[in-house]
């Protein structure tokens, strides 16, 4: 049961009551203590029409309380004055295997403390995390490295718009992750992708949307994804790359089990007249034996280069009997 005491930071206490209301207002510290097995959440999302979470929290100064329960999915969504966190805000809760949209639509939350989910080896699911951090810059490299058994980074730092890198071994103890939909979608300012971030994680089928709209990204590594030898869809990876100048040829060389490719470079202008697409539709080249991820039998499955209209030869990319833009 709960056994927990609020000192609300204007002199004002109540026991296993959460709700108090200030005589005037003012910038307060306010401390929770005992037992709290029910939890604790600041997502009021749901609940108003503006559509945020808590606007009056500003900061978080130590680590939460035990909870019971083993979700903490949104427990800080939508509260867009939260501006810091301490490194230790979960490690009370070792029991945690959801962690996601906890951060979603953080929007003046600048930084992430490198240990912050250093006690919670048992978290599955990361999805959306950070989904709308919109002021965070950086990665902590370490952030995952206790992290062995997520199975989801859906969308973990989709909308982040002012990332500028990502850490080369961000994910390389994340071995059982399956899904990197969207992990990295919107982010308009990063400017590089590392050739080992995916280095580690074999277990990968869908990286659709990966890195949809990522308008600064110049390069693709051309390893990329050559260990991700389990993929299932490349779909809308990276569609809006108007910044992409050219594409590996060897890219998807390991991707066998990939059954569709749809839109993945959708509207990349930005490779230019001097530049051409990847000829993946050559049988020649790339026989039907050694490379079936493009020999699909769905006709629109390898449809990955619509509206790559500057590419030199975009007019030479077919349409029949598979269509490939």
């Amino acid at each position: 049961d709960n056994n927990y005491m609020v000192d609300w930071g204007d002199g004002a206490t109540t026991t296993n009551a959460a709700s108090h209301t200030y005589a005037t207002a003012a910038t307060r510290t306010i401390t929770v203590s005992g037992r709290l097995p029910g939890g604790i959440t600041f997502d009021t999302y749901r609940y108003n029409a503006a559509h945020h979470g808590e606007q009056r929290l500003t900061k978080v100064n130590t680590a939460l309380l035990h909870q019971d329960s083993p979700d903490m999915t949104y427990i800080f969504r939508g509260c867009a004055n939260l501006a810091s966190i301490p490194d230790n805000l979960f490690a009370s809760n070792t029991q945690v295997t959801s962690i996601s949209n906890a951060f979603y639509n953080c929007t003046i939350l600048t930084t992430i403390p490198d240990n912050l989910f250093a006690s919670n080896t048992q978290v599955t699911n990361f999805a959306s995390a950070f989904y709308g951090c919109t002021t965070l810059t950086t990665i902590p490299a370490t952030l995952f490295a206790n992290n062995t058994q997520v199975a989801s980074f859906n969308g973990a730092f989709r909308g982040c718009t002012t990332l500028t890198t990502i850490p080369d071994n961000l994910f390389a103890n994340n071995t059982q992750v399956m899904n990197f939909n969207n992990a990295f979608r919107d982010c308009t300012t990063l400017t590089t992708i590392p050739a080992t971030l995916f280095a580690n994680n074999t277990q990968v089928t869908d990286f659709s949307s990966a890195f949809y709209g990522c308008t600064t990204i110049t390069t693709i590594p051309a390893t990329l994804f050559a260990n991700n030898t389990q993929v299932t869809t490349f779909n809308s990876a990276f569609r809006g790359c108007t910044g992409l100048i050219s594409i590996p040829a060897n890219l998807f060389d390991n991707n066998t089990h990939v059954t569709t490719f749809n839109y993945a470079f959708y509207g990349c202008t930005g490779i230019g007249s001097s530049t051409d697409l990847p000829d993946w539709w050559n049988d020649a080249k790339y026989p039907a034996a050694t490379y079936p991820q493009f020999h699909l039998t769905d006709a629109d499955a390898v449809r990955m280069f619509t509206n790559c209209t500057n590419a030199r030869n975009f007019s030479s990319v077919p349409t029949t009997p598979l269509v490939w833009k």
